[in-house]
C-alpha cells in the first residue's frame, strides 16, 4: 500500500495546483450513444485516487470540473502508468481493467472514443452530457 501512495504522490507533485475531485469516470462511447445513457465501468469517488491523477497527468487536468477526450495514445499512456500498481495483487484494479478493455475495444472499433470526466465539486455546474450521465450514475449508485 506504501507504493501505491508513493506513487500517487509522486504523480500528483508533477500536476502544480493539482486537487483531487469529488468523482471521475472514464468511458468508452461507441457512435450513436447517448450521453445520457452511458455507463461509466467504474465511478471514483473517495477511493481510487491513483487512477485519478493518472488518468489527470495524461489529459492536462488540474483543479477543474470538465469532461476530455482521451486519445488512444492517452489511454495507452494512462494504462503504463498505472500497470505496475497490478502488482499489489491483494486488491482489485478495476480501472486498469477498464481502460484495458476500452483500448482494446478502440482497436476492434476505431470510430469509438474515450471521455474522461472529473467533478471538481458535486455542487459545481455541469460540464456537459458526460457530466450529467456520471453524476447520475452516482447519486443512483448512492439512493
Amino acid at each position: 500500500m506504501e507504493d501505491l501512495v508513493a506513487a500517487r504522490l509522486r504523480f500528483e507533485a508533477q500536476i502544480p495546483g493539482w486537487q483531487a475531485p469529488a468523482a471521475q469516470g472514464t468511458v468508452l462511447v461507441r457512435p450513436g450513444t447517448t450521453p445520457g445513457t452511458t455507463e461509466f465501468p467504474v465511478i471514483n469517488a473517495g477511493a481510487h485516487a491513483l487512477p485519478t491523477v493518472v488518468m489527470g497527468l495524461v489529459v492536462g487536468r488540474v483543479d477543474q470540473t470538465a469532461a476530455f477526450a482521451v486519445s488512444a495514445d492517452q489511454l495507452d499512456e494512462a494504462i503504463r502508468l498505472i500497470a505496475p500498481a497490478a502488482a499489489a495483487t491483494w486488491m482489485e484494479h478495476p480501472n486498469l481493467a477498464a481502460w484495458r478493455a476500452m483500448q482494446q475495444a478502440l482497436g476492434e472499433d476505431p470510430t469509438a472514443t474515450v471521455v474522461t470526466v472529473f467533478v471538481a465539486d458535486l455542487a459545481d455546474p455541469s460540464s456537459g452530457p458526460y457530466d450529467d450521465a456520471l453524476r447520475a450514475q452516482l447519486a443512483a449508485s448512492a439512493g
